[in-house]
């Protein structure tokens, strides 16, 4: 790995609010490597070298600016942070190589999902619900799940047991046709008797599930930051980034689900996350 992707690998990382000794023992690099990169970037908001004597260098070249534009008319949606890496410059010089010489500008598309009369008055409906189950502290037994997959297979969630002990919850799930069977049902009955039922949880509410408006957005911003030769390898990284989540993390994101509640009863069901 070069220089100049070892301090992005950092960089990226720390971005994410991951400590600096957590980046030393994920990534492998030297101790004093990753201290002098954040303090760096801490200090000027790059992460390039310090400015030296002589004719200063650069990596705005005519053959750099013409590999950027092939790149990005092959893939539109190539992130600036993969071409950084592929081209051994920093991300920094990628953007203004980009918006200053190819006039580019990045747009992030706002995915939100299809609600129709009938979705909105159930979910309406179902979050004033919520509201009272959870209040009086009760959000605190409420077992949130979901499944995502990163590559061909999703992420066996291990953590449920040791985490939860043998104190009571309530568990959510999500209702979609595959997790509506009577078996599950029937299982979800003997194992857990205070799951919430069809009932409860709104269907097409990913807005309203922390795994998704929360969990997964860390995970992905953590593996996007390397590359995997392999599907272990991928695995592995996401295992270990899941251990890496700390229960004060779990208790802030959780702590943001009455808000949405509430800010879903005022769109009447509608989609709301711009008004958070």
């Amino acid at each position: 790995m070069s220089r100049e992707s070892e301090r992005i690998t950092v960089v990226e990382l720390h971005k994410t609010g991951m400590r600096t000794a957590d980046i030393v023992r994920t990534t492998g690099f030297k101790q004093r490597t990753v201290y002098k990169i954040v303090r760096r970037y801490k200090e000027t908001g790059g992460t390039s070298d310090r400015p030296r004597s002589g004719r200063p260098t650069t990596a705005t070249t005519p053959e750099n600016i013409n590999k950027v534009r092939c790149r990005i008319r092959r893939n539109p949606e190539v992130s600036m942070n993969k071409m950084a890496t592929d081209l051994g410059i920093s991300r920094e010089r990628v953007q203004h190589i980009a918006r200053r010489k190819l006039g580019l500008r990045s747009y992030k598309v706002a995915r939100i999902h299809f609600l129709n009369d009938a979705m909105k008055a159930e979910r309406l409906r179902k979050c004033r619900r919520m509201r009272q189950l959870v209040g009086d502290g009760r959000l605190s037994k409420v077992l949130f799940t979901d499944e995502k997959i990163f590559t061909v297979q999703p992420v066996h969630n291990h953590q449920n047991q040791s985490h939860f002990g043998e104190t009571g919850f309530s568990l959510q799930q999500d209702w979609a046709p595959a997790h509506s069977a009577k078996s599950t049902i029937a299982v979800c009955e003997e194992l857990f008797p205070g799951f919430w039922s069809r009932d409860i949880w709104p269907s097409n509410s990913p807005d309203l599930n922390p795994m998704d408006y929360s969990v997964w957005s860390i995970m992905e911003q953590k593996i996007s930051t390397t590359r995997y030769a392999t599907v272990e390898q991928l695995k592995s990284a996401l295992l270990r980034y899941w251990d890496e989540i700390t229960a004060e993390q779990c208790v802030t994101i959780i702590s943001d689900f009455p808000k949405r509640l509430r800010k879903c009863i005022e769109a009447k069901g509608g989609n709301f996350e711009h008004l958070l």
